[in-house]
C-alpha cells in the first residue's frame, strides 16, 4: 500500500484525519505502506488532464459547439477551452502523462495499491452537484483502475470517500482490497483477518 499525500491537495482536516486513521488501520490489519506517492506530480497531471480532456472534446464536439445555446455552461467553457488550446501544448501534456504513467506503474509493480483522498472535501448538500473530480484526474489521465471506498463521515455526518488505485492489470486483487477496506472502516471482519491486506 502507498499512502497518497494530502497537504498538496488541500484536503480538509476530517479528510485528512479519514485518510490517515484508515491508513493505520490497513497497517494494523498487515498491509505493509511504502511510503508517500512524492514522485507523483498530482497538480501537474491533473492540469494535463484538463487540457488533454478539453482539447480532445472540443475536436469530438465540434457540431455541438457550433450551437453553444444548446449546452450547459460548463460544457461551453470546456470546448472553448479545448478550441483554444494548441496543438503543441496538448501534445506536450501527452507526454507527461506517458512519461507519468510509466512511473506510476512501476510504484504499482511493488505495491497492491494507492491509497488516497477522493475529493477535497466531503460530499456536497442537495442534489445539484456531486462535488469536484479533481482529485481522480490524475489517475483518469492514465486509464488506471479506480474503486472509492465509502466509510466516513465529517462532524456534520457528510460523506467522506476515500479512493483506491490499482494495477490495470489486477483489477481482482485492487477490488477484493478495496472491499477488505470498507469492511475494516465499518469495522467488520477484516480487522480480525490481517493476512487478507498484503
Amino acid at each position: 500500500m502507498v499512502r497518497h499525500r494530502t497537504d498538496r491537495c488541500r484536503t480538509g482536516d476530517a479528510r485528512r484525519t479519514a485518510l490517515h486513521r484508515t491508513a493505520r488501520a490497513l497497517r494494523a490489519a498487515g498491509a505493509r505502506p511504502t511510503g508517500l506517492v512524492d514522485q507523483v506530480p498530482v497538480a501537474e497531471l491533473t492540469e494535463a488532464h484538463a487540457m488533454v480532456m478539453a482539447h480532445e472534446a472540443a475536436r469530438s464536439l465540434a457540431a455541438e459547439a457550433r450551437h453553444p445555446e444548446a449546452l450547459s455552461i460548463p460544457l461551453r467553457e470546456l470546448l472553448d477551452r479545448g478550441a483554444r488550446t494548441p496543438a503543441s501544448e496538448y501534445r506536450a501534456a501527452l507526454a507527461t502523462a506517458r512519461a507519468a504513467r510509466t512511473r506510476i506503474l512501476g510504484l504499482l509493480a511493488h505495491t497492491d495499491v494507492i491509497l488516497g483522498p477522493a475529493a477535497p472535501g466531503p460530499a456536497p448538500y442537495g442534489v445539484d452537484a456531486t462535488g469536484t473530480p479533481v482529485l481522480s484526474r490524475c489517475w483518469q489521465l492514465h486509464g488506471l483502475p479506480v474503486v472509492t471506498v465509502p466509510g466516513h463521515r465529517d462532524p456534520d455526518g457528510m460523506p467522506l470517500g476515500l479512493q483506491l488505485v490499482g494495477h490495470p492489470e489486477r483489477v481482482g486483487r485492487l477490488l477484493g482490497i478495496a472491499r477488505r477496506t470498507e469492511q475494516l472502516i465499518a469495522g467488520t471482519s477484516l480487522a480480525r483477518h490481517p493476512s487478507a491486506i498484503g
